[in-house]
């Protein structure tokens, strides 16, 4: 599935690794630079580019400017890299920081034009190849932007962040097997590089390797600790794991941190109901709902704790809601299973057809199936059934899909499938039920030994059941039976 970085996020990204700036030396009038600097082609792994652009520039304007890049105050290194160009013009790195500041601003164009003016006077400046490519990607330039990343590491290969880049470019592109290449090289380079942890934790989350995504958020943590979006995914794959208590422990320290992140609260809206904490995540699917209004995926999961709540007409309302927001196949096939649970089959029926209109998949089948069944419509049901199979043959003899199918066969007379199935669901599960309808196809066999026998064992496990109301109707009147059948 393609998947897009946000704006803030592709800034983000953008950033570089920067050491503390040279102590200021006495400001000098003019201060010349070659025309081209040497490509550097030879690095060690750990050796990344750490020095700000421009270091051995001694002015002190720009010395000014760049801390104050480093602080985020773009407005000063406006002032400062000005100042810087008009007493000396050839200076390449001032424009490549009134780049960056025009990227920060949102002002695309005019940060193409600084790195262009910075390359005009040295061919060979990697980072404003870097940077010019990022912009290309931002104004949807793909060819030219991909073409500018790739020459800036054949310039100097230590970019770290160009690896980086170039990493979130392929995710977005779904090619993923690419992405991790490029973040392996960014945080192979610079080890420290915490928001390449985190991205290449979310690659590795895409291909299904939880236990990856988690030694790469660790280490995205141990270099940052406030990378609060790394506990966020860290608890995400923990989820994938089965391991619910240090999910649920790593969001919360997540969204304590950064309250209003709304991808944090999707992220603990969703964790929360996987791991079955339905009232917390009610709670943060609410406000991240109340954050944007229009994120559907937490309405649908708000509604699944209402579900598990079994509050199933608020559950119906979110999954409604949802969908007002186009055709989700998620939503449809969830309210469906809220039509089922209010007795409304048809209704959910319906919304089963709508789903596996869009995503046919095996789960929506059976769920469809069994709606079908207290519509005593056992034929659709069946129907409904097989095609679950055929998509998932995998999953055929789980037990609730052989007891559907098992019931759907009994309905329709279709004794010995009937007596398959029932008889799997006994030797895999010791399904209760399985037993008294076994019996039963027995009896009406005439083959009372062998149900008189079922009838004993469902007789012995409903013994065990006082409270399931649903089984104790089944074994009521079985004695009387099992002495007539004894005749």
């Amino acid at each position: 599935m393609k998947k897009f970085l946000s704006l803030s996020t592709i800034i983000l990204i953008l950033g570089i690794l920067s050491t503390s700036c040279s102590t200021a030396q006495p400001q000098p009038t003019e201060q010349k630079q070659s025309p081209t600097s040497p490509p550097r082609t030879v690095f060690q792994p750990g050796d990344p580019t750490s020095l700000p652009p421009g270091s051995e520039i001694s002015d002190l304007d720009f010395q000014a400017g760049v801390e104050a890049y480093k602080n985020k105050d773009f407005k000063k290194v406006q002032e400062s890299m000005e100042t810087v160009i008009s007493r000396n013009p050839q200076l390449a790195p001032p424009y490549w920081y009134l780049g960056r500041v025009y990227f920060e601003m949102g002002e695309y164009d005019s940060a193409l034009s600084q790195m262009e003016k910075a390359l005009a006077i040295d061919p060979n400046y990697a980072l404003a190849y870097a940077d010019r490519g990022m912009t290309q990607l931002v104004l949807g330039n793909e060819g030219q932007g991909l073409a500018d990343l790739q020459h800036a590491l054949e310039l100097d290969p230590s970019l770290a962040k160009v690896h980086h880049n170039l990493g979130a470019f392929y995710y977005n592109q779904s090619e993923l097997n690419l992405a991790l290449q490029e973040y392996d090289l960014a945080v192979q380079i610079d080890p420290m590089r915490s928001a390449s942890w985190k991205s290449r934790a979310e690659v590795l989350h895409a291909l299904g390797r939880p236990e990856d995504c988690i030694q790469s958020t660790t280490r995205a943590i141990d270099t940052d600790e406030q990378n609060w979006s790394a506990y966020a995914l860290r608890g995400s794959c923990h989820v994938e794991t089965g391991n619910y208590n240090q999910a649920s422990a790593d969001i919360h320290v997540a969204v304590k941190n950064d309250p209003n992140n709304i991808e944090m609260l999707s992220q603990a809206c969703a964790i929360m109901t996987h791991t079955g904490s339905n009232d917390q995540a009610i709670e943060y699917c609410t406000k991240s709902i109340a954050l944007e209004p229009d994120k559907y995926e937490s309405i649908i999961n708000r509604g699944v704790a209402y579900f598990n709540q079994e509050n199933y007409q608020q559950a119906l309302n979110d999954f409604s809601t949802a969908l007002e927001f186009g055709e989700i196949p998620v939503a449809y096939s969830n309210r469906g299973n809220a039509h089922l649970k209010l007795f409304d089959y048809q209704d959910a029926v319906d919304d089963y057809k709508k789903s596996l209109a869009l995503y046919p998949n095996g789960y929506v089948y059976y769920s469809m199936g069994f709606a079908y069944t207290q519509l005593h419509d056992y034929q659709s049901a069946l129907s409904a059934f097989e095609q679950g199979d055929i998509l998932e043959p995998e999953r055929s003899s789980e037990r609730y899909r052989l007891w559907g199918k098992a019931q759907a066969y009994d309905r329709l007379d279709q004794n010995d499938k009937a007596l398959e199935h029932y008889t799997e669901l006994i030797d895999h599960y010791q399904y209760t039920e399985a037993y008294y309808f076994r019996g039963r196809i027995y009896e009406e066999k005439s083959m009372n030994e062998e149900a008189i026998e079922d009838y004993q064992a469902f007789l012995d496990i409903a013994g065990q059941m006082p409270n399931d109301s649903y089984i104790q109707m089944l074994a009521y009147d079985l004695n009387n039976r099992i002495e007539e059948l004894k005749k």
